[in-house]
């Protein structure tokens, strides 16, 4: 309870950049805040991760791909698809429709249409669309992601009919076996990407901040305490991140979505953040009332 009662102490006075705590940090040892970052990122991750496991869980996922699974069984004997050239054909003269139970409602999963355009999904209402040239996904915002058939021919050799369809089912049912196995190696690498991302970026926040420092105010700042520094300094940044990272598929996909480059963006804005906040607490520790550095 003391360690607890420790790390909220310090995790309010770093958050809210309390000049009196930040100017003590140079008397604590490196090893008191590097624990207090770990804990803090460490914490952070658990909320995010167990938010994402409650939203999207192996329990969730596994009832969609039965039912995936189920539609697929009714795949029909006499319908073969062939591929050839980045083309397909059938044995159907007609449009082929297959349907799905999911969340309780019977809907569309994917339609072979050898003459349909792309954007014909969307009066089809269906998941995958399948035509001539292209396979075309539906995603939740009704975004379309046309791809070329070649995609399609890494699956399925030349043709699809109903024994390849019997090996997807096969293979669907391993996956779903392994779904518990395959979040635990997300959790972990998700949590070691986040300290490594986390750790760079504060690493060249505080060069750039001894940088600044030397180039306009004249004082020359030490690496391990500046690191040290940036430690409580990041609170703010890395708490506003990850409420990003919870709330933002509510609220942003539908702009985002259309932002290619929002990946480097976010990055880029991850850096001038704990730059900022690093900027701001190192001006706090050395700015004194009859002092101009």
């Amino acid at each position: 309870m003391k360690k607890v009662k420790s790390f909220l102490f310090v995790l309010r006075n770093s958050f809210f950049l309390n000049r009196s705590f930040y100017k003590k940090i140079s008397h604590y040892r490196f090893n008191f805040s590097f624990k207090y970052i770990i804990s803090l990122i460490l914490l952070l991750n658990f909320i995010f991760l167990s938010f994402w496991i409650w939203r999207i869980s192996p329990n969730k996922i596994n009832k969609i791909s039965q039912s995936f699974i189920n539609a697929l069984k009714n795949y029909p004997d006499d319908l073969i698809i062939f591929i050839e050239n980045n083309h397909i054909f059938s044995t159907y003269n007609q449009p082929y429709f297959s349907w799905w139970d999911y969340q309780n409602q019977k809907k569309l999963l994917f339609v072979v249409d050898e003459n349909a355009e792309p954007q014909k999904i969307k009066i089809y209402n269906s998941l995958f669309l399948l035509t001539s040239k292209n396979l075309v996904i539906k995603s939740n915002n009704n975004q379309l992601v046309v791809l070329p058939l070649t995609y399609l021919s890494r699956f399925f050799n030349k043709k699809i009919n109903k024994e390849n369809v019997q090996y997807l089912i096969i293979n669907l049912h391993q996956l779903n076996n392994s779904l518990v196995l395959i979040f635990f190696i997300i959790i972990v690498f998700w949590i070691f990407f986040s300290f490594l991302a986390n750790f760079f970026y504060l690493i060249l926040a505080t060069f750039i901040n001894i940088i600044l420092y030397k180039l306009f105010f004249k004082k020359k700042l030490g690496f391990k305490k500046t690191l040290q520094v940036g430690f409580h300094a990041i609170t703010f940044s890395l708490v506003l991140i990850y409420l990003f990272l919870i709330f933002s598929p509510f609220k942003l996909e539908k702009n985002l979505s259309n932002f290619k480059y929002f990946p480097v963006f976010f990055l880029i804005c991850l850096l001038i953040l704990f730059s900022l906040f690093l900027f701001t607490a190192n001006y706090l520790i050395h700015l004194h009332k009859n002092d101009k550095i």
